[in-house]
């Protein structure tokens, strides 16, 4: 009979904690909801110069859905996130072709993401890149309405 109790309540806990974590999930998808400037980039170590930034956008809806906007392509996909890790992870998919694993962080209207292009679920560890890593770290600011 205890044990019966046991589980139930771990099994409450593990809904209730999977509940917790779609919550965060969603108010952080609500919070990059919305269009997004480029401000800089830097693969591998080597910052981008600053025109490659500009007229790139990445738009975000809460469900889900990302589109990048540069200046002579666009590209639709999807994201998914997990708010819960220490370091705040963020998948994108670009339309079925590429997979990005990586990591974000909100700051107001400031968004960094720090991502590597690879065939395995590898993220980066820290918001930086280095010669040979693969890592792109992006920063972006949020376009007013």
């Amino acid at each position: 009979m205890a044990w019966r109790i046991v589980a139930v309540l771990t099994v409450g806990l593990l809904l209730a904690a999977d509940e917790t974590k779609k919550d965060d999930n969603d108010k952080d998808a609500k919070k990059l909801e919305g269009t997004w400037a480029v401000v800089s980039m830097e693969h591998e170590g080597q910052k981008a110069p600053d025109e490659e930034a500009k007229g790139i956008t990445v738009t975000f809806t809460a469900d889900g859905k990302v589109t990048v906007k540069m200046p002579d392509k666009e590209t639709k996909g999807t994201y998914k996130l997990d708010s819960e890790k220490k370091l705040k992870e963020i998948t994108l998919e670009a339309g079925g072709e590429k997979t990005l694993y990586g990591i974000y962080k909100l700051d107001g209207d400031n968004l960094t993401i720090c991502a590597i292009d690879t065939s395995a679920d590898e993220r980066p560890t820290e918001f930086a890149t280095k010669a040979g890593s693969k890592a792109r770290l992006v920063v972006l600011k949020r376009e007013k309405k």
